[in-house]
């Protein structure tokens, strides 16, 4: 067996556990090198967490006692995710081990405010918990997704010039009225970026998610990891200027992205023209039936977001390019376009070797990157270390 050094604390071994499930103590102590006496007192500390299972195995550990297989306790913890898009939102109750329990789907307008849109998901998802079978003393976490850019300090949205509704809203105090656990929040972009690429199996150093639906946003995962911004701003692409464009935006000025492939923007130029499209999805379905209009505004919108996005393409030299949202379930006009824009704006053997397709999991991804900030919140070694130590500095700890 392979020997693992460093290890410390006992986050330290929950991760060992968690990349090596179903070891007994010794094999354990092979594994680690550490003393007994150590790893008796770092596992206790994992079981007064609630963090550990010991299950019976085939084989003894001390004569007379069969040796007990130590696994972190994920699947009998429930995690709730919303997804809260411009306007759908996408409700799951998981097991924090990962399978997917419940889920649910409604139209909404996210613009109504957190006091109305999470609140009505928050009701959505103590229904669906009872369905579930689970019990609100199964919960360890939640994972909430918003259109907007969010302070990974404060986790609340921030700078938002069209979510002002939502700017500065304590949205873990609203949660905690219901339920007393963490709240992981961050721009939905960047949820999806992160599920995509772990449910994609990629193992690129780096991966661009572009959401393109009513807004236009991005998110972007080095060596496995979401890349957040100083100002909690990165991805937020809605506002960059295009030459050549007069097209007036929700913001006043002339010629920025929004205006030219957002959904919002494009489903009013073709309310403009007589055509039903209430929504992102509408733009869609239009390009689906072959509306020459449609498909137009989609393929010009996505040749100016290629170009767009060229500069940072070039900088950070990504692998791989995912399209989603809304307006990317256009039979690939969408994203043949921003390859053009693409090609056009780098030069041959740089988009070349970069790949660009669309998301065949939105859904699904959002889902997963919910689950895994949360799973991070709840089991990574820092956190599990700064629980005990928070256990042990109170007063009676």
């Amino acid at each position: 067996m392979r020997h693992i050094s460093g290890v410390v604390t006992p986050g330290q071994l929950l991760a060992i556990i968690i990349e090596h499930p179903h070891l007994t103590r010794a094999q354990l102590l092979e594994l680690t090198g550490i003393s007994r006496t150590t790893l008796l007192s770092r596992v206790e500390a994992l079981f007064s967490l609630d963090l550990l299972v010991e299950e019976p195995s085939g084989g003894t550990g001390r004569p007379g006692r069969p040796a007990g297989q130590l696994r972190v306790k994920d699947v009998e913890r429930t995690v709730l995710v919303a997804d809260l898009g411009s306007t759908q939102a996408q409700l799951a109750v998981t097991t924090a081990a990962g399978e997917v329990l419940v889920t649910e789907a409604y139209d909404h307008d996210i613009t109504d405010g957190p006091d109305v849109v999470l609140a009505e998901a928050l009701d959505r998802l103590e229904r669906m918990l009872a369905d579930s079978g689970r019990g609100a003393d199964t919960l360890c976490g939640m994972g909430l997704a918003v259109p907007g850019p969010v302070s990974p300090t404060t986790r609340r949205v921030t700078r938002s010039t069209w979510l002002s509704s939502w700017n500065d809203v304590d949205l873990t105090a609203l949660v905690q009225r219901r339920w007393p656990v963490p709240l992981l929040v961050d721009n939905d972009a960047n949820v999806m970026a992160v599920g995509e690429v772990e449910l994609s199996g990629s193992d690129a150093h780096a991966s661009v998610l572009l959401k393109v639906g009513n807004g236009v946003g991005a998110g972007l995962v080095v060596d496995g990891e979401l890349y957040h911004g100083g100002a909690s701003l990165e991805g937020e692409l809605e506002h960059i200027r295009v030459d050549g464009s007069d097209r007036v935006c929700d913001c006043g000025r002339t010629g920025c992205l929004s205006a030219l492939v957002s959904g919002r923007a494009l489903a009013a130029l073709l309310r403009e023209d007589g055509l039903d499209a209430p929504n992102p999805r509408a733009v869609a379905a239009h390009v689906r039936d072959g509306n020459a209009l449609a498909r137009r505004l989609v393929t010009e919108g996505g040749v100016a977001l290629g170009r767009a996005l060229a500069t940072a393409v070039a900088l950070l030299d990504p692998e791989r390019v995912m399209v989603g949202g809304d307006l990317s379930d256009t039979d690939e006009v969408l994203t043949d376009a921003i390859r053009e824009g693409l090609r056009w704006a780098l030069h041959t053997p740089m988009h070349r070797d970069i790949e660009v397709w669309t998301s065949s999991q939105d859904g699904r991804s959002a889902i997963r990157g919910a689950l895994r900030m949360v799973r991070a919140a709840v089991f990574s070694p820092d956190a599990v270390d700064a629980a005990l130590g928070e256990r042990d500095a109170a007063p009676g700890g």
